[in-house]
């Protein structure tokens, strides 16, 4: 792409491609300064350098600057030189651009694999030390158990309540040896595992009561509605409980405190179950909204999120062939999972 200036830079000519690119007729842009289609301050305030460094008789080689005309906007590097007279003063220059989106695009998709590598490989040793943990608790749990068999020889009542709690912590110890296997999965690749017909309200149900201590130390309220005619469906419990987990842990951390709200529903709708979260939170910013979904994009403070839960839940629910749609504003933020009744062969 060519553009030619006068001293003042005034665009004297533009070429074609240029044109294209921008979506501009040669008349529309003759005459306005250069500096118009330079949107960004600091890129405004390099080409002024730059401009300098070519009345002293240099080239400038590859600055990096965005350039728009009205909706287009296109990342750059931009070669300039100046145009001489006889007398070897400037009479203009010359600015030749190179389009490096299709670079730019490339650079993050390398950025995200690594990002995504590394991810691997800190969900890998995360997995190892739980499982150490996770070993010793099932360990100590089972001798618990002998001796409460001892117990209730003696002392039955007792020995009942306490037998309610083992369970209890041999149920929590399976979920979490579960969530370390889907850690352990995702950094080695593999395969996940078997998927079977279950009950997309129970899932909800057993959620709704994991976030209730969240949500009474916020004073939020919970509120479900739930279609008790919706179908089984084949899907992994363990995989589409992380995933509705995260998005309604993400409505809770929305929702103001002592008026905050968060519902979730179900129901049939022709051969999908839908199911909607709710929250009366401020909303998603524009700043993250079309972004929203990919890997390692938040809204909240460092620290606090990884950027990671809505990417984990789309991924899920689109390998149940669903699809997860949002629709947010001041109001509050309303997300609508769909999911096929009848399912193909599902993946990971």
């Amino acid at each position: 792409m060519v553009i030619t200036t006068g001293r003042m830079l005034e665009i004297k000519t533009v070429n074609k491609i240029c044109l294209d690119k921008l979506g501009a007729k040669q008349k529309q842009i003759t005459g306005t300064s250069f500096k118009d289609l330079l949107p960004v301050r600091r890129d405004r305030y390099a080409f002024e350098q730059a401009v300098i460094q070519v009345k002293t008789l240099k080239s400038v080689y590859n600055l990096r600057m965005d350039i728009s005309y009205g909706k287009k906007r296109i990342s750059t590097l931009v070669n300039m030189s100046a145009i001489r007279d006889p007398f070897n003063d400037e009479a203009g220059y010359v600015i030749v651009l190179h389009d490096i989106e299709g670079r730019l695009r490339m650079e993050t998709t390398l950025q995200s694999i690594e990002r995504m590598r590394a991810l691997g490989q800190l969900a890998a040793g995360i997995a190892h030390q739980i499982n150490n943990y996770t070993n010793a608790i099932a360990g100590s749990t089972e001798l618990l158990k002998d001796s409460l068999d001892d117990v209730a020889k003696t002392k039955p009542d007792m020995a009942s309540e306490s037998t309610s709690l083992v369970k209890l912590i041999r149920a929590s110890v399976e979920k979490l040896t579960g969530l370390t296997q889907h850690l352990t999965s995702f950094a080695r690749a593999q395969q996940p595992p078997v998927i079977s017909a279950g009950s997309v309200n129970k899932v909800i149900q057993d959620i709704l009561l994991l976030v209730e201590n969240q949500a009474n130390k916020k004073m939020a309220a919970l509120e479900s509605v739930l279609d008790e005619n919706i179908p089984f469906i084949p899907f992994s419990p363990l995989h589409l409980e992380q995933a509705l987990l995260n998005i309604i842990m993400n409505a809770l951390d929305a929702v103001p405190s002592e008026t905050g709200t968060v519902r979730v529903t179900t129901r049939r709708e022709c051969e999908n179950i839908i199911i909607e979260i709710s929250d009366n939170g401020p909303g998603i910013s524009e700043i993250v909204r079309d972004r929203l979904f990919e890997a390692f994009v938040t809204s909240k403070p460092a620290g606090v999120g990884t950027g990671l839960g809505l990417n984990i839940a789309r991924n899920v629910v689109e390998s149940l062939k669903g699809s997860i749609d949002v629709n947010t504003g001041n109001g509050g933020t309303t997300m609508t999972v769909r999911i096929p009744i009848k399912q193909e062969t599902p993946s990971a």
